[in-house]
């Protein structure tokens, strides 16, 4: 089974695939971070404020439908947090021009 198998090696002529600890979406709204097993989705309001208080957590490797938001009624602890951390200092970052 090759389903989620990057092509991007294939692409470029790579041994293997470079390996990222977090994979980044956004946006006008939402912003989300996934590292290898929890994905973290937020709200974010201009330009580009994360409303932490209203994150979704998912574990991915024990809900990968992601149906249960693990920070509804608890706060995010220390994955969640630093899920946050870096989604925001990708947000921060200057070549983040945002969604077109």
């Amino acid at each position: 089974d090759r389903t989620g198998v990057s092509l991007e090696p294939l692409v470029h002529g790579w041994a293997r695939a470079p390996v990222h600890e977090h994979v980044f979406f956004a946006d006008r709204h939402h912003a989300a971070v996934r590292s290898d097993s929890w994905k973290l989705i937020t709200p974010v309001q201009a330009p580009w404020h994360v409303v932490a208080e209203r994150s979704q957590l998912f574990s991915l490797a024990e809900d990968p439908r992601e149906e249960f938001d693990l920070a509804a009624d608890r706060p995010l602890g220390p994955v969640g947090i630093e899920l946050l951390q870096a989604l925001r200092g990708q947000l921060a970052r200057p070549e983040t021009s945002g969604p077109r």
